[in-house]
């Protein structure tokens, strides 16, 4: 018998196709610690006898639970989607279970496929994959492959929002994630909003980001041209009707420019520094930034940081289209949203990698709100449109259309904020310099 041949009885046996939900409460064992272990009994109690319930109904199998967790599993990815939204409705509507008011939440991963089967049991990539999906979903989220999204279709009573490419602990390659918007949180795009712009709203929850990559290397010191707003009454824009479009520059009309025009200047770090330089051209806010000298392997990134004046005191969202029309595999750009003090919030993509940022810099190394790759993301000169819309104490991040993550800190509530555009370099240029074309510059007020 050869080594990798089983005896007949221990051969593996894989049967039809089975769709693999797991579910897991979120904070369990905080709250275990916080109030004690009567008091985490009686919540887990209430917990199955929900889960439970909505299992029964949608024709699931209970593979096992262990204290929080359920696996359960379904003959067609329609059902566990539905259980999958019945077990979020009955959590969020169960009582209180403290007397401090904390609900409790569960998260929820869901993947189909042909899984090992034994005794009743399954095991395999397939179950590998749908627990790791469960285990980036946030308290409240359904997430759930690109399998299972491209098996249902359409699903009459929740939408999909693709939340692009994640590393997934365990799998080599990406995997294409996508949450199931049970409570109508990221209202479906129409045609209209296509051609134009913006994010739904209001805000999803925010997608667990992707472990951190070795670009964030060159983010720690990022060369940046930011090119604030001038002055002006200016209320952002939303999609919505309710939103209100105050300020726009298509970079045709210098009279009605919200930018300076031709600027530029040379920035220095330590031994090293660059030039930069920006002007209105053809329609379009043309960003330049050149090799950085002296041309040392792997040095850190390095810009000036330019800002006009200009206060936004309410809820906005910004949105531009950019290109990198010279050294694209080095380009790297985006949108800011400048507070005070020297904070600022930098929505970065990297065209070259699919990747994107979310930073919060305020003089010391940048701090990572989000991240990931996702394939919405247009690569070499291809034009992306970027847009974030600023909530409270939350960001929604868009590019093309596509929501790709939300990301909450609590500096985000600070006012007076500013807006901008911005580009940076990673390594040297292979055209001598970054170019980067900036078109249909928007703000908005939100509701």
């Amino acid at each position: 018998m050869q080594h990798d041949q089983l005896p007949t009885e221990h051969q593996p046996t894989f049967g039809a196709t089975v769709t693999i939900l797991f579910s897991d409460i979120r904070g369990f064992t905080e709250f275990t610690d916080a109030h004690g272990d009567a008091a985490a009994y009686r919540m887990v109690r209430q917990h199955n006898a929900l889960i439970e319930e909505q299992v029964a109904q949608f024709g699931g199998q209970v593979v096992k639970t262990a204290g929080d967790s359920w696996m359960v599993s379904f003959t067609g990815a329609r059902m566990a989607l539905n259980c999958a939204i019945g077990m979020q409705r009955v959590i969020t509507g169960s009582t209180d279970f403290d007397d401090s008011g904390q609900r409790l939440q569960i998260g929820i991963g869901v993947n189909t496929g042909e899984p090992v089967r034994e005794a009743g049991d399954f095991f395999g990539s397939t179950v590998n994959l749908a627990a790791r999906i469960c285990a980036a979903a946030g308290p409240g989220q359904i997430l759930l492959s690109e399998t299972v999204r491209q098996l249902v279709g359409k699903l009459e009573q929740a939408e999909f929002v693709d939340r692009g490419l994640h590393q997934v602990k365990g799998f080599r390659e990406p995997q294409h994630l996508y949450e199931l918007d049970w409570q109508g949180l990221a209202a479906p795009q129409t045609e209209s909003d296509s051609s134009s712009s913006g994010a739904p709203e209001p805000l999803p929850r925010r997608i667990a980001p992707a472990r951190r990559r070795r670009f964030l290397f060159f983010a720690a010191a990022v060369l940046a041209v930011v090119l604030v707003c001038a002055a002006g009454a200016y209320a952002l824009v939303s999609r919505s009707a309710a939103s209100s479009l105050a300020a726009a520059d298509d970079f045709n009309d210098l009279s009605k420019a919200l930018f300076l025009d031709n600027q530029q200047g040379t920035v220095r770090s330590g031994s090293e520094q660059a030039a930069w330089k920006y002007q209105y051209q053809s329609g379009a806010l043309v960003v330049e930034v050149f090799s950085p000298s002296p041309a040392t392997s792997g040095q850190p990134a390095l810009g000036p940081k330019i800002e006009a004046r200009g206060e936004f005191r309410q809820n906005i969202a910004v949105e531009v289209s950019a290109s990198a029309t010279r050294s694209a595999q080095q380009a790297e750009y985006g949108v800011d949203y400048d507070l005070p003090g020297g904070v600022t919030y930098r929505f970065v993509i990297i065209p070259a990698s699919t990747q994107y940022f979310l930073f919060m810099v305020s003089g010391a190394a940048p701090r990572t709100l989000a991240s990931g790759r996702t394939n919405v993301i247009q690569s070499g000169a291809a034009a992306n449109r970027l847009r974030y819309e600023v909530r409270g104490n939350a960001m929604q991040l868009s590019i093309n259309g596509n929501d790709i993550n939300v990301a909450r800190d609590p500096g985000l509530s600070a006012r007076p904020a500013g807006v901008g555009v911005h580009v940076a370099v990673a390594g040297q240029p292979a055209e001598g310099a970054v170019e980067v074309h900036f078109r249909n510059f928007k703000v908005y007020t939100l509701p």
